[in-house]
Formats: C-alpha cells, structure tokens, sequence
C-alpha cells in the first residue's frame, strides 16, 4: 500500500512537472451582422508557445455557418476555420509576436443581417515538458508515454472546462432573454386590464347618462 501511494504521488508530481500552468476563462461577446471582433494576444520572443481555446455560438435557434475564426500574425493568416459545431483549436509558435484571434459574422461571406452571441477562449501556455531524450530503457518509454497521456489529458480537461464555461453562459443568455419576454407579458398585460378598466369606466359612466336622461324625459 505503502509503495502504490508513493507511486501515485510520483505520477502527480510528473504530471504536475510536465504540464504548465496556464490560466483558464471564458468569455462571449455579441457580432454584429458582417462584421468581425478580434483580440491581441503576445506570445514571448525566443520562445516556442502555443496558443489555443475554442469558440461557439451561444445562439441555438441561429445557424453557425456564417461564423468563422482565424489566427494573424504581421497581417498575415496562420490559421483559419469554419465554424461547424463548437470549436477547438491548437496553432504552435516557432517565435514570438504579436498574434490577433478574429471572429468573423459573416463579414467574408453572405451575411444574413442577424447579430450573434459568441462564447470564445483564448490562452497562451508553454508547450509540455518532454523528458531527456539521451535515457533508455523501459524506464524512459514509460515515462515518454505517461508525459504525452498527462499532456493529453491536460488538453482535454481544459476543452471540457471551455465547453461547460459555454454551457454556462448559455442557460445565462436563455435566462435572460426569459425573463425578458415574461417582464414584457406581464407589463403588456397590466397594461391590458388598466384599458379594460378604462373602458369598463366609461360604459357605466354612459350608461348611468343614459338612463338618467330617461327618468327626466
């Protein structure tokens, strides 16, 4: 037991050495139909560096096919997608600079004239720690590959901390659009019984005319 517990925390201290910290947020943002909103990111000079994170549209009763993201350096495309679902990228830096993340409402494309809410993340991280190469053995290819299966997990724990950050905003963007329709009901119908009311008024106040007019004729 005692040996199993000293291995586990030997496979979180490797993990935890391999893998870089990096922060993790989510944000969204409203695109004006044909039109584009773009973000600077700096990624450190003499240095090798991905950039990564996803985006989605938040509006499901919209189509997506008009969204579309891409990476550029020194006005330069590096990377580009169309958007088919919630979408997760990966583009490594050689060398440092400055890098714009543009999302796109259908602004190279036909827009559709209809504005959408768009989830996105954007992050900067250090590439995993890769172990000597000089060391052979069992050892090393064990090692080797707990290095690529933490690499990957780390990957896909942070996919799925995006994908939930969008959910999130999500069910926030229904809420309010919810309650926005009940305030707009409740407000039309009180202005509904505040006419009826009216109109209930003036009947009487016709008909106690009215019949006051009969009893003097």
């Amino acid at each position: 037991t005692m040996m199993h517990a000293s291995g586990m925390v030997a496979l979180f201290a490797l993990i935890a050495f391999i893998l870089p910290i990096s922060t993790i947020a989510s944000y969204s943002v409203i695109i004006a139909s044909g039109e584009e909103e773009c973000y600077v990111i700096r990624a450190p000079s003499n240095q090798e560096s991905i950039i990564d994170g996803s985006f989605d549209v938040l509006d499901d009763e919209l189509s997506i096919d008009v969204i579309s993201a891409r990476l550029e350096s020194n006005e330069e495309v590096v990377w580009e997608h169309k958007m088919e679902g919630e979408s997760i990228f990966e583009y490594r830096v050689k060398t440092g600079g400055v890098y714009r993340f543009c999302l796109e409402n259908g602004k190279h494309q036909k827009p559709d004239g209809l504005d959408r809410h768009v989830g996105w993340a954007l992050r900067l991280r250090k590439p995993p720690r890769m172990l000597d190469n000089d060391l052979e053995g069992p050892d090393q290819e064990r090692a080797s590959d707990l290095v690529e299966t933490a690499a990957g997990l780390s990957n896909e724990w942070i996919s799925l901390l995006d994908h939930y950050s969008h959910l999130e905003t999500r069910e926030y963007v229904h809420r309010e659009l919810t309650e926005n329709m009940l305030t707009r009901v409740v407000r039309w119908t009180v202005i509904e019984g505040l006419v009826l009311l009216l109109i209930a008024g003036g009947q009487v106040m016709y008909l106690r005319k009215f019949f006051e007019r009969r009893r003097y004729l």
